[in-house]
């Protein structure tokens, strides 16, 4: 590990990470910055918060829709390495609004693509989904040769993101990395706005004793991975001379009633479940099969779930 490290201290002087005051993206502005990485952070604050900005980080308060701007700042940084996680995140408001959902996830994307591939970026981190990517009528898990079928705008927007991105490669010689995450969680999880993961939103509703609504029945099931690992797949994404499309994922699916057992146990909670309608457009099961990323990456989780449930309640306690 400590050779791709220094060599990514060499090659990589300059970050932008697009989404860096949000949940994953603030995790690693904080982790280039151990790196010693002069990191610029865009993000328009809908879901991300000033709390999680590194006070090292050069700091953007933009919107990635916002072609012009995104474009100015882009030429004249001229960043080695770009991350891009801005996004709008959640499935729902793709299925009541596809073109707000769009003008972020798929033009917002190309606006940093293209402006990213014109000053010559070394690298384009690119976050897209492996949950949302694949049908459910295939068994989990799913891996990168498994055919794509989005039924979500927010699927369709990153799928149609991740194919301008190989457009620019092809055209403009710009190397990236598409990480298809499974379903992330952990500290910094977004506490406000139409989405939070169900686990922070479990955690802290059963912490302050609130009424909890499971969607649906509770068996669809999620490939659950530690935001402390997905940071490690960004970094390796960044150090390795790859390029392509990588799943990034533990391959174990786990339903939404046993999530609600094992944290209802991390808090002592005595909340009983109450059943909702279900998410339309949402896939019924999902797990992600990241043997790719192990051979070509490196990359391989280390968090349990227990684990990571155990950091992700007590952050939730401390907060």
């Amino acid at each position: 590990m400590s050779l791709g490290t220094n060599k990514s201290m060499a090659k990589y002087k300059t970050a932008l990470v697009t989404g860096g005051a949000g949940f994953i993206g603030s995790h690693i502005v904080d982790a280039l910055i151990r790196r010693r990485i002069k990191v610029y952070v865009i993000d328009d604050l809908s879901t991300g918060s000033r709390k999680n900005l590194n006070p090292n980080a050069t700091f953007y308060k933009m919107s990635v829709a916002d072609r012009e701007a995104v474009t100015k700042l882009i030429s004249r940084i001229k960043p080695d390495v770009v991350f891009h996680l801005a996004a709008q995140i959640d499935v729902r408001c793709s299925v009541e609004d596809p073109p707000g959902d769009a003008s972020v996830n798929v033009l917002g994307t190309l606006n940093v693509a293209h402006a990213s591939a014109k000053v010559g970026v070394k690298k384009f981190v690119f976050t897209s989904s492996g949950g949302a990517m694949y049908s459910d009528t295939l068994r989990p898990p799913y891996s990168e040769k498994t055919p794509e079928e989005p039924l979500s705008p927010y699927a369709i927007a990153k799928r149609s993101a991740e194919m301008y991105l190989d457009f620019e490669h092809r055209i403009h010689g710009m190397k990236y990395v598409v990480l298809r995450l499974a379903n992330a969680y952990g500290p910094r999880q977004a506490l406000r706005g139409g989405y939070a993961g169900v686990i922070s939103v479990f955690a802290r509703q059963m912490l302050a004793g609130d009424k909890i609504v499971i969607n649906g029945n509770g068996k669809q099931t999620r490939d659950y991975v530690f935001v402390g690992d997905i940071v490690r797949a960004h970094m390796l994404a960044m150090d390795k001379a790859v390029t392509g499309t990588f799943n990034i994922g533990t391959g174990v699916q786990t339903t939404v009633n046993s999530l609600f057992s094992k944290i209802k146990q991390l808090t002592g909670s005595k909340q009983k479940e109450v059943y909702g309608p279900a998410c339309k457009g949402e896939v019924m099961r999902s797990a992600l099969d990241s043997r790719k990323a192990a051979r070509e990456l490196g990359w391989k989780p280390e968090v349990s779930l227990e684990e990571g449930l155990k950091k992700t309640v007590l952050w939730f306690k401390n907060i």
